[in-house]
This record gives structure tokens, sequence and C-alpha cells, in this order.
């Protein structure tokens, strides 16, 4: 099995890109670049030598989003998916490989050596969540919140396919209530518009630490902002606009 491209668009939110390599919050830190690459992986490091012949891999190092995106598909195939396939000898849903490789790639391959792995290997997707939620959420001794969230997602991603970044679970009547919006009647927030879609739309942008101004129900600047942020993190034309592909992304349920 190969990552899909929901998978990859799922990691690539969760990493984020950054086109200099820099320490992260590992203790002792680890230099990474682009999407959570680092030198310890062999199929990143085959490529940087075949790419940057003659050019160390130390803090002047670059990359353009074009060959993180390329790099992340080629890490999966040929090293972490690699080792989920191997793993489990058998084909699982897509949802099941996204979810697990997800991990596999933040942790490394040695965490398909925990329990989490070994109860999706045994077809028990509920367990799976439920030990991953826990699992691989502390960097220096410190627990992370992003790294909670991310293991949150990952679960879901696994017991309910759920491609989303971040809870959205919203309750019929708000569903309801937004689909008289008159703000979505072209499926599209765009600046300049108001309404309870807005105000969904900006506290999922505040929650996911992209927006920081007042929290109303009014798409400004800063709305527009945060929106080209996350558009740009999850690899999408960034035009600071909220259609179907960036709502459903964002987890907004109008576009459910």
């Amino acid at each position: 099995m190969e990552l899909s491209a929901k998978g990859a668009a799922f990691t690539r939110l969760h990493e984020g890109f950054v086109d200099h390599a820099y320490l992260d919050a590992a203790t002792p830190p680890v230099l990474t670049i682009g999407i959570g690459f680092t030198w310890k992986s062999n199929a990143f490091r085959t490529w940087w030598n075949a790419n940057r012949p003659g050019q160390p891999f130390d803090k002047s190092a670059r990359m353009t989003r074009a060959e993180a995106e390329a790099v992340l598909l080629l890490l999966f195939r040929e090293e972490y998916g690699k080792a989920v396939n191997a793993f489990l000898g058998k084909s699982v849903p897509q949802h099941v490989f996204d979810g697990m490789a997800s991990p596999v790639f933040n942790l490394g391959p040695g965490s398909l050596n925990w329990n989490w792995a070994k109860a999706a290997k045994g077809g028990d997707y509920a367990k799976a969540a439920t030990l991953l939620k826990t699992t691989g959420t502390t960097a220096g001794g410190k627990k992370l919140a992003g790294l909670v969230k991310r293991r949150a997602d990952e679960a879901e991603l696994i017991q309910f396919g759920d491609y989303e970044y971040g809870p959205m679970r919203a309750k019929p009547a708000v569903i309801a209530k937004l689909e008289t919006d008159a703000a979505l009647a072209d499926r599209m927030l765009v600046r300049r518009e108001r309404g309870p879609a807005v105000a969904a739309l900006i506290r999922k942008l505040a929650d996911l630490g992209h927006y920081h101004g007042a929290l109303d129900d009014l798409f400004g600047y800063g709305t527009e902002a945060a929106v080209l942020k996350f558009q740009r993190i999850a690899g999408l034309t960034p035009d600071g606009k909220v259609g179907p592909k960036t709502g459903r992304l964002l987890g907004l349920p109008y576009w459910d």
C-alpha cells in the first residue's frame, strides 16, 4: 500500500513546511528541514546526497516546497510506509494505513513495536486509537500540546477514517444554522462577509493557532491572513478564500 493524497495532506498539516534547516523540540534537538525531514532518515540522506552533492546538511541547508512535496512521498514509499507494509503483512483500509504511517513518520519505525500498532495489526482499531492517543506525546520530558493534538487526530483517522485537522463533531443544530447562512449561498467564505459560518471559521483558525484576533463573526484581514497561512501549510492554493477544499480540511461542518 502507498500513502494516499489525503494521507499526504494530513501529514503536511501536522508537520508544516520550513524551507530552511532548524533545530526541533527534541532533547537533544535534531536538525530538521522541509516537512519534518531529518538526517536520521536513510531515504532523506540518499536524496540529499544525490540532489545536493558535496553540500553538508547543516544550518545553511535550504529546500523548496516542491522538493519537499516530492521527498515526502519518496520517504513514505521507501521507508516509513514501507515499514508499515512490512509490519502489517496485509492490506488494510486506506485510512488505517495513512493513520499508522503518520505516527511512524513522526516517531520512527520502532514505534511499530508498541502496543498501539499491535492492536491495529490485529484489527482492533478502537483499541489502537485509544492507545495511540497517549503515545509519543512528550519531547524533552515535557508533554507537548501539538503532539497531543496530533495523536488524537491520528487516532481518529485510524478508527473513523477522519482526515480532518483537529476535532470537529458538529451537532445537527449547528449544521442546520449554517445551512441558512447567507454568507454560504455560493459555498465560499471571503473577506467582508459575516455570520455564523464566519464565526465557526474564526474559532477553528484560533483553535489551530493561526488566528489571534477578536472571536467575532466578521471575515476581516486578520481572518484572511490566517486562512492564507493554513492553506500554505495544507499545500492548497493560497487565495485566502474558504471553499469546499479548505473548509473540509479545516473540519468545518458545512462542507462535510
